[in-house]
């Protein structure tokens, strides 16, 4: 199920088996109440002050559809609020 909710970018020239270790540990990482963390190291940007994320919007929407995938797949208590 998580390869199949990933888009292209995550699949292009990445090991299968750091995929599956990347999505448990951003399962981890959102468990432990660091999604915007996550959310920045997926996106290459910064956590700022506020505590929104700043970065790119192409990026924030790779890192949203890798979490999404994650959370679909492994930590589905992780979706609450999520249509």
């Amino acid at each position: 199920m998580f390869l199949s909710l990933l888009d292209d970018h995550w699949k292009t020239g990445i090991d299968r088996g750091q995929l599956f270790e990347a999505g448990d540990s951003a399962c981890k990482q959102m468990r432990a109440g660091q999604k915007m963390a996550l959310i920045a190291m997926l996106a290459d940007g910064e956590v700022q002050p506020d505590g929104s994320v700043h970065a790119s919007g192409d990026k924030l929407g790779e890192a949203a559809n890798f979490i999404h995938a994650a959370a679909s797949a492994y930590c589905p208590d992780q979706l609450t609020g999520v249509n």
